[in-house]
């Protein structure tokens, strides 16, 4: 069933990007190396804060080199994400981390993390469909950092074990220990920071295919896609949301910006596609070099 899911959206994917060659040969180029490159590296920043805030997810790991090791599990398990089933990751920190830390517990934090994002792009989304007013920044700061810090504290194993009992005794999911000191500051820094380098990242991407997406309709295209890659995220069967985030973005575009065309949407979706996939790949290969350098 999902490797039928996955060829079914990546067929999808293939007909959107066909239905838009077009534009999307024309954007490809115009591209601005400048800007191109600043929003990979704003992309590959914002992965690696990613990493630090799972790091402090992770439960006992706290200390220097534990926090590399776990920082450079989740790096290196970036594209894992594109196979079948949201399971795989997990299974490659797992890999990475060995005994020392718990199936379980990584799940966990992987869910807190999920959670984090949703929270993060639905508040860059909003912030970006409000064209960046005050009204939006104050809605985007009580969704991004005040809600994710909340998500942080949440005591999750004992939810599950409430919620949940018989599912919980399975998963032999315990008392995980205490947050370390200044969890709860550093996660609340780095949710803020993540927020700041996506959308550095995102504005810096459009911005290098030129007036393929004109600057008027720059804060739209964002929301869109912030608000897209939520809906692609929550189709669990799909990986990465192949597809679905596209279809989502051109769709959510036709309902909030029907001025805009559908093919300018999905142009940027499938710029942003390709852009996900250079910095994954990165992100990788960071992940490799810290994991050399924190080896016994």
């Amino acid at each position: 069933m999902r490797t039928v899911a996955t060829l079914a959206s990546c067929a999808l994917l293939v007909w959107l990007a066909w239905d838009a060659r077009t534009e999307i040969a024309g954007a490809l180029g115009v591209l601005r190396a400048d800007y191109l490159a600043a929003s990979i590296v704003a992309g590959v920043l914002f992965t690696l804060v990613q990493a630090r805030i799972f790091a402090l997810l992770v439960p006992g790991r706290s200390g220097p080199g534990s926090a590399r090791k776990t920082m450079a599990a989740f790096l290196l398990s970036q594209p894992s994400k594109y196979l079948p089933g949201k399971i795989w990751p997990v299974f490659v920190q797992a890999a990475i981390l060995g005994p020392s830390a718990r199936a379980v517990t990584i799940t966990i934090a992987n869910l807190q993390l999920f959670l984090i994002s949703m929270l993060h792009l639905l508040a860059l989304g909003l912030l970006c469909l409000d064209h960046f007013s005050l009204r939006g920044l104050a809605a985007a700061l009580v969704i991004g950092p005040l809600a994710g810090t909340m998500v942080v504290v949440l005591p999750v194993a004992a939810v599950a074990r409430r919620l949940a009992p018989r599912m919980a005794l399975r998963m032999d999911i315990r008392n995980e220990p205490a947050l370390a000191p200044g969890t709860v500051r550093d996660s609340a820094i780095g949710i803020s920071v993540s927020m700041v380098a996506n959308l550095l990242a995102s504005t810096a991407l459009l911005l290098s295919i030129g007036d393929a997406v004109p600057r008027e309709n720059l804060a739209g295209v964002l929301a869109v896609l912030y608000l897209g890659n939520i809906l692609g995220a929550l189709v669990v069967i799909v990986p990465a949301g192949i597809g679905i985030r596209e279809l989502a973005a051109a769709a959510l575009g036709a309902l909030l910006l029907p001025g805009i065309p559908a093919s300018l949407i999905v142009t940027a979706a499938v710029v942003f596609r390709l852009w996900q996939v250079v910095v994954d790949v990165l992100s990788f290969a960071l992940g490799w070099l810290i994991d050399r350098k924190t080896a016994p």
